[in-house]
């Protein structure tokens, strides 16, 4: 027989449909529609709300089979009855053999798309099961990449990432923790380096980016430690995904669930997400790299060729001269210490994999600095948190620990404390002592954060470009409110006693970040190189010099990748960063400040390159003879600033 055309039926007294081949909106029958319900192009249209998609819909054409609507629709029927009869031998619009299969087949169909699962593929009885040919997917040369509309950063795991477990992990875990899975190779000059072979694994929808790049490093420099003494570095590679293609701006500092789902939801998802033909069967969420190795990066980092073994070419690392200009000085701030009459010491608590948490309530401090980079402590503002601190520590550096922080509206935090002011390990740190060196780190990040914005605001005005992906991290100065019967929280250290009314437990709060860190100086240690970001980095840190008028430098400046909290803009989250003083006490501004021979160490070690120069800050010229001192030193002295007066101190 030939397939019907479809009819209104004039059956205006019908009340109930029970009939899945009519539609009850608009009366159309249609011989293969097999789910109850409107047809294709009234489903569209009842869910539509935009006026004008709503007079597009109209127009779209039909299949007359089974009611799909698509303005993609080139002829009378949809190309599933098309695949389906041709495969069962039907000829023209004669379907009489297909009826079964047909109306079997889009049940199936239905059933599947409303219970979210694959489509079922048609099967024909006494046939062969079709394959569906690869779709072509269309290269950056045929089809460049469209902008299409912004995305918008989820705030929780989506659904599809978890509708299949891990290998290893059952389907509750998955439920509850969604997996993304990838795959990394190793790549130089766009070929890919089999050597090493490809790095597969999977994560958590919540881990960052940075994290995930610095796991496959981890893996790529088993194999590179045999053939060179330094390893690679996320500065040394680019990341792209497969067949060299650049991931979308601004993805690469959120979590890699994030990323997968910027990716999937753009209008050339296809061309970003596009998987290794090896890959192709893996379920669920994949994400194919390419990590590109920098031969020009790496050697500007380490002074080395590429290894033979990978194919390097024989350029050397060149040699850097500057020349020095005129100095450009402003002015001084200051900070005030707490003052506690406490001699509690903390215990030291093992860091150990324990989610035990207890409740705890912190009074937050408000912080203010005025243009002379002068800090104000204020507790009178009344701002408390109230949330959940972890037990135990997640992470444990030389002289603080970190415990994790959750807030009752569930945003988390590291909380911070010291453990050890440079006094060994095995003497516990005072309450006070912990007190007063929280304030200075807390007074050296809004200070900071507060030069950062000067440095940009010079850069401007002289025309210099300089890397603006710098910087610092939100921080909070929190006292614990002690609990009525006079103890503290498990993770404070100082639990084990009674406290008194002049014991008082401080944390420095930050929202918790990625933990791949890039190091851009030391304590004592201030290398040179080209790139832009380590040129700010370290014209930055001549530039706190200036402005302080020689009393202070900030050294052992470190960051991690993150996304700016108020702009959404990928950064460098500067934290965790010390300082040196002018002055012959040290310890004076942290456990780290070196004093006098930490800036002198700085000023011998720092080279003006073309940031520092075009931004006309002084030059240190250091005669290697031991009995000349620094030409900055002599300019704080001739600016009428002894050395040795209590003006240049920080305390």
């Amino acid at each position: 027989m030939t397939l019907a055309s479809s009819t209104i039926s004039n059956d205006a007294a019908i009340t109930t449909n029970t009939d899945p081949k009519k539609c009850p909106d608009c009366l159309a029958r249609f011989d293969f529609k097999t789910s109850i319900g409107p047809c294709g192009r009234c489903y569209k249209l009842n869910a539509e709300q935009d006026s004008e998609k709503l007079e597009k819909i109209k127009t779209f054409p039909m299949c007359k089979g089974c009611s799909a609507c698509s303005d993609r629709l080139a002829t009378e029927y949809c190309g599933d009855l098309k695949v389906a009869a041709t495969e069962a031998g039907a000829e023209d619009n004669d379907l009489e053999n297909l009826t079964t299969t047909a109306e079997m087949w889009r049940s199936q169909k239905s059933q599947a798309r409303f219970q979210g699962k694959n489509r079922p593929k048609p099967t024909i009885p006494n046939m062969p099961t079709p394959y569906a040919t690869p779709s072509q997917v269309p290269t950056p040369s045929q089809q460049p990449i469209q902008p299409s509309t912004p995305f918008v950063v989820p705030t929780s795991a989506p659904n599809d990432l978890s509708s299949r477990p891990s290998p290893g992990q059952s389907r509750s875990q998955s439920t509850k923790d969604p997996q993304v899975g990838f795959v990394a190779r190793t790549m130089f000059n766009n070929k890919e380096v089999v050597k090493f072979g490809k790095v597969i694994d999977s994560s958590s929808f919540n881990v960052p980016m940075p994290d995930i790049i610095e796991r496959i490093l981890t893996r790529i420099n088993k194999d590179w430690e045999n053939i060179s003494e330094e390893n690679l570095s996320r500065h040394d590679v680019s990341v792209r995904l497969f067949g060299n293609m650049e991931p979308l701006e601004e993805s690469m500092n959120h979590s890699i669930g994030t990323f997968y789902q910027m990716h999937s939801a753009h209008a050339q998802s296809t061309v970003y997400l596009k998987r290794d033909p090896k890959f192709k069967s893996v379920p669920g969420a994949f994400i194919c790299f390419e990590i590109h190795i920098n031969e020009q990066a790496y050697q500007s980092r380490t002074g080395r060729d590429i290894p033979a073994l990978i194919g390097s070419s024989s350029n050397k690392r060149k040699n850097i001269s500057a020349s020095y200009t005129s100095s450009r000085v402003i002015s001084q701030p200051t900070v005030s210490r707490i003052a506690l009459n406490s001699r509690f010491q903390f215990n030291i608590p093992k860091l150990r994999n324990n989610n035990a948490t207890s409740a705890i309530a912190f009074n937050i401090a408000n912080g203010t600095i005025n243009d002379r980079g002068n800090v104000n402590i204020d507790w009178d503002k009344d701002i408390q948190w109230n949330g959940h601190l972890c037990d135990s520590p997640f992470a444990k550096g030389k002289m603080k620990m970190a415990f994790e922080f959750t807030r009752n509206d569930g945003e988390q935090f590291a909380a911070k404390r010291f453990f050890n002011i440079g006094q060994g390990r095995d003497m516990p740190v005072e309450l006070s002592d912990n007190a007063n060196y929280l304030l200075h780190e807390y007074s050296n990040i809004l200070r900071g954060n507060f030069w950062l914005g000067e440095f940009y605001d010079l850069a401007d005005d002289e025309n210099v470009e300089v890397s603006k992906t710098f910087s610092f991290t939100e921080c909070y100065l929190a006292c614990e409110v002690i609990s009525v019967d006079g103890f503290a929280s498990q993770a404070s250290g100082a639990r084990e006693k009674t406290l008194t009314d002049d014991d008082e437990v401080f944390w420095l709060i930050e929202p918790k970040r990625a933990r791949a860190v890039d190091r851009w100086s030391g304590s004592m240690d201030h290398p040179n190189f080209l790139g832009k970001r380590h040129q700010t980095a370290m014209a930055f840190a001549h530039f706190t010099l200036e402005i302080s008028k020689g009393s202070l430098v900030y050294v052992d400046l470190q960051s991690t990748p993150g996304v700016h909290s108020k702009t959404g803009l990928s950064t460098d989250i500067l934290f965790d960063v010390g300082t040196h003083s002018n002055s012959n006490d040290k310890g004076l501004t942290g456990p780290g400040d070196f004093g006098r021979e930490g800036i002198e160490a700085f000023e011998k070690q720092h080279k003006c390159l073309s940031i520092c120069q075009k931004l006309s800050l002084v030059a240190f010229d250091v005669d290697e003879d031991e009995d000349t001192e620094p030409v900055s030193k002599k300019r704080r002295v001739s600016n009428g600033k002894n050395a040795e007066s209590g003006d240049d101190s920080d305390a």
